[in-house]
């Protein structure tokens, strides 16, 4: 499994770059994330590998608030293939996307997808997003 968190260097040097519209007055708030994940999975022959992706994503312009999310519409994409040589047997697909935990109060959104490769040098390069989020501001807990 693949653990992408923004804001923060991956040992593989996984780059998340970001790109949010945020609008609502008060506390009702509506978040607009898009962007694009670099990874470098490859397959390893004619028969599939999947790999399972976590991406978290930062929610801009909470403050010392946490979210919680009342409704989203996540939407991905594989944005970057490349088959070194002859193909044999290609293909790339992405598959079970989902949030995860969307009804705990948090400061990120994640969510998790399953990525497959197959033949021998394919790769998948770039995951996109484009996640639609609406939620409200809470209080976040006192830690002692």
């Amino acid at each position: 499994m693949l653990r992408i968190e923004q804001g923060v260097s991956s040992p593989d040097g996984t780059v998340i770059q970001a790109g949010y519209i945020v609008t609502g007055p008060n506390d009702a708030r509506n978040w607009t994330l898009t962007g694009t994940v670099e990874l470098s999975i490859k397959g390893n022959g004619s028969s599939w590998r999947y790999e399972t992706v976590q991406v978290g994503l930062l929610i801009p312009g909470i403050g010392d608030k946490l979210v919680r999310l009342q409704q989203w519409a996540p939407f991905l994409t594989l944005q970057g293939l490349s088959n070194d040589k002859t193909a044999v047997n290609a293909g790339w697909l992405l598959d079970k996307m989902e949030i995860l935990d969307p009804q705990a109060a948090c400061a990120r959104i994640e969510f998790q997808c399953q990525i497959g490769v197959r033949d021998i040098d394919g790769y998948v390069l770039r995951l996109g997003y484009l996640i639609h989020a609406i939620g409200g501001l809470v209080p976040a807990p006192d830690i002692v």
